[in-house]
């Protein structure tokens, strides 16, 4: 697992767990949808008030949210007032004292609807999105997985050999404000080999011109501290 991270695969992680997060809203969306189908009660309200509440994230960018007061009276007279987000053609159609359709459960009359069907037309969206960051985790799962299969298998049935260090390349990127260095060499069948990134204190025992141990396998040579063994 160690080396699944180091080849990126912890990326994933990040994917499956939006996925997991968006699934269980699915559901409990779905779950509110089938109330609504069993229990809804239709009337009409009253918007009190409108406010736009703006937050922003942490690269500067606004989200605005339109939310909406509304007062309605329950079959029985007893008075409800909800607030609910809606969509800015809503908000902008329904200035305060104007009248709104509405949904409400029986069993739980702050939860409301304006148009019925909304809950579970939501719901199915963010199934939706729970598919696509599913898929998205699985495709950034797969290709360190192959990375780690190739790196395995040439340090099991590849061809030993030693190698002299080309020289440290530096990566594009950095992890707290540091770049990452990769080894570099060329094997015995001319082709060039990179190491996986490493902060480069952990490379200065290998400096440009020390021989390493890689593997040649089919497809490129593994430093052999990347296969998830010793470095001998």
């Amino acid at each position: 697992m160690r080396l699944f991270h180091r080849m990126g695969g912890w990326w994933s992680y990040f994917a499956f767990f939006a996925c997991l997060i968006l699934a269980l809203t699915s559901a409990q969306g779905m779950a509110r949808a089938d109330l609504f189908d069993a229990e809804a009660q239709e009337t009409a309200g009253t918007v009190l008030d409108q406010r736009i509440e703006v937050s922003y994230d942490s690269d500067g960018d606004e989200t605005r949210s339109y939310i909406l007061t509304v007062r309605f009276e329950l079959r029985d007279g007893t008075p409800i007032q909800v607030d609910k987000s809606v969509g800015s053609e809503r908000y902008h159609t329904h200035p305060v004292t104007s009248r709104i359709p509405l949904w409400y459960l029986a069993s739980a009359p702050d939860v409301i609807e304006f148009e019925r069907g909304e809950t579970r037309a939501n719901a199915e969206i963010v199934r939706i999105l729970a598919y696509v960051a599913g898929v998205i985790g699985i495709g950034l799962a797969a290709w360190p997985l192959r990375r780690l299969w190739s790196a395995r298998q040439a340090r099991r049935r590849g061809t030993p050999e030693v190698v002299s260090v080309g020289g440290h390349a530096q990566t594009r990127y950095t992890v707290n404000d540091r770049y990452r260095y990769r080894l570099t060499w060329t094997d015995s069948l001319g082709r060039s080999g990179q190491s996986l990134a490493y902060d480069k204190s952990a490379l200065m025992e290998y400096p440009p011109g020390s021989e390493i141990t890689v593997f040649v396998g089919k497809d490129r040579s593994w430093w052999a501290g990347d296969t998830g063994g010793p470095r001998l």
